[in-house]
């Protein structure tokens, strides 16, 4: 009823390469200053070029989260050597930074989100490893339960789903920034007046053919006092003193009882507390 279990077993190599592509830091060599022998000084070449090194070293550590303990042992350089570098590489990238165009923005986004995407890509491949290899171990001991009691509990699905569920939100946290930085095109909500009429749908002839018409109809009734046809109707409609919605009209009376001329004053009159 024994027999081998297969184990997921990762390449010592892949591993090292992932340690290496996670920790940039690891990467770069520490730069050192090289004076030729003869020379007083180090070349102008020999500089820059050590310059970029430390730039891109330090920048790997702050992004790694590294403290500045660390950065300085790893470096091997003191506190005023640091903060020189420091100051050379938040000049050299805020300017880069701020000449950054909205579309270069978003496309370093994107390439930051699909490195998240691949990162959650692992974990669904490691979930269904797991799950196939108790599997393929369960039928070596005749039964579940068996396996259950040798092997421990089967590995769920849940890491993969939650991982899914993660890509899926990354993908749609991609799509609201295009939209927010005007990168992606976002369809404009429709806008109905009248109740028929939409707006958003309307080219832009047939948006000056509906301005046009109720402009005649508002000089219509400012000058002759005639109300368009729309207007009349819904006064048809309110006879026996009923309005549109079904309401009673109220009357000429009752409207001015409220607002007499006893009830207001002028607003040049001052407050008197």
């Amino acid at each position: 009823m024994g027999g081998k279990v297969r184990t997921l077993a990762v390449p010592a190599k892949q591993v090292r390469q992932v340690e290496q592509d996670r920790h940039r830091s690891k990467m770069i060599s520490v730069p050192r200053r090289v004076v030729p022998e003869g020379a007083h000084d180090e070349s102008l070449t020999s500089r820059s070029r050590r310059y970029r090194i430390e730039e891109e070293l330090l920048r790997a550590c702050f992004a790694e989260g590294m403290t500045r303990e660390d950065i300085l042992a790893l470096m091997n350089i003191g506190e005023d050597r640091l903060a020189i570098i420091e100051k050379r590489l938040l000049a050299n990238d805020g300017q880069r930074v701020i000449t950054m165009s909205a579309a270069h923005r978003f496309y370093i986004f994107v390439l930051q989100q699909e490195q998240c995407a691949r990162d959650l890509d692992y974990f669904v491949e490691q979930t269904y490893a797991a799950m196939q290899n108790w599997n393929s171990a369960a039928k070596l001991y005749g039964s579940p339960a068996v396996a259950r009691k040798v092997l421990g509990a089967a590995p769920t699905a849940q890491p993969a789903i939650l991982a899914i569920k993660a890509k899926s939100e990354i993908f749609e946290r991609t799509l609201k920034m295009g939209q927010e930085l005007g990168i992606v095109q976002k369809r404009a909500k429709e806008i109905r007046v009248s109740g028929n009429i939409n707006l958003a749908a309307c080219t832009t002839e047939q948006l000056r053919e509906n301005l046009q018409k109720k402009l005649v109809q508002f000089e219509q009734l400012v000058t002759d006092g005639e109300l368009p046809d729309v207007y009349q109707k819904m006064l048809t409609s309110g006879e026996n003193g009923q309005s549109v919605s079904g309401g009673e009209f109220e009357s000429e009376q009752v409207v001015d009882a409220e607002f007499t001329e006893t009830d207001t004053r002028s607003m040049d009159e001052d407050d008197e507390g």
